[in-house]
């Protein structure tokens, strides 16, 4: 998703996904892959979350993208 050569884990943020989406870059591709934990909660599932980054998050950014969020976001892919 994010090519550079920093650390990829630095950037592997909701913040940057959320700056990514804004740009109309997400929209771009066939297929996001995501390495990364996950939450499942079986009692909410829209709960259920991919964690990204949990350290220097700004206000307002937990660092969960729930399922619940996954619908704002403007994707023209495969999301595995």
């Amino acid at each position: 998703m994010v090519r550079s050569p920093h650390n990829k884990q630095e950037e592997a943020t909701e913040a940057k996904l959320q700056s990514l989406n804004k740009q109309g870059i997400l929209e771009k591709y066939h297929y996001l892959v995501f390495s990364a934990h996950g939450y499942l909660s079986q009692e909410v599932p829209a709960l259920s979350a991919l964690v990204l980054g949990q350290i220097n998050n700004p206000a307002g950014i937990d660092g969960y993208v729930t399922a619940g969020e996954w619908t704002g976001y403007n994707l023209k892919s495969d999301l595995m």
